[in-house]
């Protein structure tokens, strides 16, 4: 009721409720019924804060399921109606891995650049800094891959070495020079 869809008048709770509705049907492992309520609630609803939550919320759930193709969708529409959106960081690389593994690596790569551009020092930016360094070397950019690895190195030492970056510079600096 509260969400509206009982009533000829929606209520001031009203995205409240369509979006704990989409959380109810997520929990329920009802994926289709889920992304279809929060996108409602972003359609109806399209300047609530909630809105954007939901978009986000739609994306990430098909992440989860490995629909990368889809889950590329809703990320990309989540960047285009909320480039300032409380989830954008995670949206962009999320979204980076779902192209790459729905087979687009050059989107992938451009997203997670622009993850890095705008969140040099954020939460996601290890991970989308092995990301990057491995999507160039797959595309044969051991220039990039090389640069990539060597500002992951720098930025992130403890990560960079988690990762096996200084065994990856040694290789990508004799393949960037043609050995």
């Amino acid at each position: 009721v509260a969400d509206g869809s009982s009533t000829s008048g929606l209520t001031p709770s009203a995205p409240r409720a369509a979006f704990a509705l989409g959380n109810l049907a997520f929990r329920q492992g009802k994926r289709d019924l889920a992304e279809t309520r929060w996108l409602s609630l972003s359609d109806r609803f399209p300047k609530d804060p909630l809105a954007g939550d939901a978009l986000y919320c739609a994306g990430e759930q098909r992440f989860i399921n490995s629909e990368w193709a889809r889950a590329a969708e809703l990320f990309t529409r989540y960047r285009r109606e909320w480039p300032a959106g409380s989830f954008i960081d995670s949206a962009l690389a999320l979204g980076g891995d779902s192209y790459e593994k729905s087979g687009n690596r050059a989107l992938a790569i451009l997203w997670w650049e622009e993850n890095l551009k705008k969140f040099p020092a954020g939460s996601a930016a290890p991970r989308v800094w092995s990301h990057l360094v491995s999507a160039y070397r797959a595309e044969g950019d051991y220039a990039a891959s090389l640069r990539a690895a060597e500002s992951y190195q720098k930025k992130f030492p403890a990560e960079a070495r988690l990762d096996g970056m200084g065994d990856a510079i040694v290789s990508l600096r004799r393949l960037a020079v043609g050995e």
